[in-house]
């Protein structure tokens, strides 16, 4: 009989790369999309992600309404277990490290905001499974010399 093994995510915690704010005395006028995503892997081996970095940040622009730019970055550490085939792990870790990392990252940009006098920013829920449907998996991966063991 087979033994049926699941595949499984392990959070070893993070670390704060960049937390900053910056009062822009000229903000850009109101526009469709002032918020931008990062997120990048780091594999500790090439193409092996059993020990993965995850850097994921938001950039929120300035604008009249909010004249402050924030920008938060993030780099979590995982490791991951029970996958077979490099894609599989791309996507595992895609999909759950960015849903792991995020709430830490709309915490922090809600409470750098909250100490100003103007509304809070409360980033909303996102959809990772949607979002990276499309994107090319590849793209995101950074060189595994870059790893930082944890």
């Amino acid at each position: 009989m087979k033994e049926n093994k699941s595949i499984y995510l392990d959070f070893k915690g993070y670390e704060v790369i960049k937390l900053n704010m910056n009062k822009i005395s000229k903000p850009e006028k109101e526009h469709d999309n002032n918020i931008g995503f990062t997120f990048r892997i780091i594999p500790n081996n090439k193409k092996d992600f059993t020990k993965t970095n995850i850097i994921q940040g938001v950039k929120i622009n300035a604008t009249e309404e909010f004249p402050y730019e924030i920008e938060v970055v993030l780099k979590g550490n995982f490791e991951l277990g029970n996958c077979e085939t490099d894609e599989e792990k791309m996507k595992f870790i895609i999909t759950n490290a960015s849903a792991i990392l995020f709430p830490y990252i709309r915490a922090s940009v809600s409470l750098i905001s909250s100490q100003l006098e103007y509304e809070k920013i409360l980033l909303p829920v996102i959809n990772f499974s949607k979002i990276f449907e499309k994107t090319d998996l590849e793209s995101l991966l950074m060189e595994h010399t870059q790893f930082e063991d944890f």
